[in-house]
Order: structure tokens, then C-alpha cells, then sequence
């Protein structure tokens, strides 16, 4: 073996247990932070108020909580939703939302579990909220660059209006 080839060896065992390591720590900091999520499923379990499709709604995001994927998942899905089945994106959005409202004590619920379940997703895969903030760093910048560039385009052709109108006017003077 090369040396070259044993230092890309080593190189690549230690990202591999960098990236475990990693992994380890999201995960079992996320289980530890799910505890506030199980405590408010067990209150509502205890009562008889909440419907059983809330229940389920509740277990899901118990699952979802500490998936990885979950955040480009949704992101991609919603996406593909919008684009391809608006209409009915929004029917079901709307149906979504008037259920939850039709029950205040569910709507609270979910109003606190689903915060909880954003931030044990963030400490689960802080990853993707780095990459989604750097995305949205660059949009920002890309659109600040575009309106500043629409402007100065839409400005010139405002003075090339006004150079236009003078020389006519200039021109019909000058005639007369």
C-alpha cells in the first residue's frame, strides 16, 4: 500500500466515526428532550375529551420527532403537493385547520406539541436547519441582488423616457 492511499484510508475511518459520533449525540440528546413530548401524550390519553384521530395525530408526531429526514421530507412533500394538487393542498389544509379549531382543548395540544416536536427534530438532525438557513441566506441574497438590479434597470429606462421626451420636445422646438 501507498502512503497516499493508507492517509486517504485513515481519513475516511475517521469522517466515517466522525459522522457516527455525530449521530450518536443528536439522537440521544433528541430521546432525552422527547420526554416533555410522552408527558403531554400521556395527558391527553388520560382524557376522555380528545378524539381518537388526535391521539393518533400525537403518536405520529412522537414517531416523526426524531426522524432525520423528517424536515426535507415535509419540505419536499409540501412542495410536490402545491405544485402538482393545489386545490386540493389547500382542501386538506383547511379541513386540517378547521378540525383542530372545532376543539379548543385540541388545538391547544397541538399548539404545544408541535413546537416541542420541531426542536427535538432540531437537536435530532440540526443538520438540515443549518443547510435550510444557509438556503435561505442565499435566497435572500439572490433576491436583494435582483431588486436592487430591477431597480437600477426600471430607473434607467425612467430617465431614457424623460431623454426621450426632452429630445422631442428639443426637436419640436427647434423646428418651429
Amino acid at each position: 500500500m501507498t502512503s497516499s492511499l493508507l492517509i486517504a484510508l485513515v481519513l475516511c475511518f475517521g469522517i466515517t466515526l466522525l459522522l457516527v459520533r455525530y449521530h450518536q449525540v443528536t439522537t440521544k440528546l433528541s430521546l432525552e428532550k422527547r420526554w416533555e413530548l410522552v408527558n403531554l401524550i400521556k395527558e391527553v390519553e388520560a382524557d376522555e375529551d380528545y378524539s381518537e384521530p388526535f391521539k393518533e395525530l400525537l403518536y405520529t408526531m412522537f414517531t416523526d420527532s426524531v426522524k432525520k429526514e423528517w424536515i426535507p421530507s415535509m419540505i419536499l412533500f409540501g412542495s410536490w403537493m402545491f405544485v402538482t394538487d393545489r386545490k386540493n393542498f389547500k382542501k386538506r389544509r383547511d379541513d386540517f385547520a378547521a378540525k383542530l379549531k372545532s376543539n379548543p382543548k385540541e388545538l391547544e395540544v397541538f399548539q404545544k406539541a408541535m413546537p416541542l416536536m420541531v426542536k427535538i427534530n432540531m437537536i435530532a438532525a440540526p443538520h438540515w436547519y443549518i443547510i435550510l438557513g444557509i438556503v435561505t441566506l442565499v435566497m435572500f441574497v439572490f433576491l436583494l441582488l435582483f431588486s436592487i438590479i430591477y431597480e437600477k434597470t426600471i430607473n434607467i429606462f425612467k430617465n431614457g423616457e424623460k431623454t426621450f421626451y426632452a429630445g422631442i420636445a428639443f426637436a419640436a422646438h427647434s423646428k418651429n
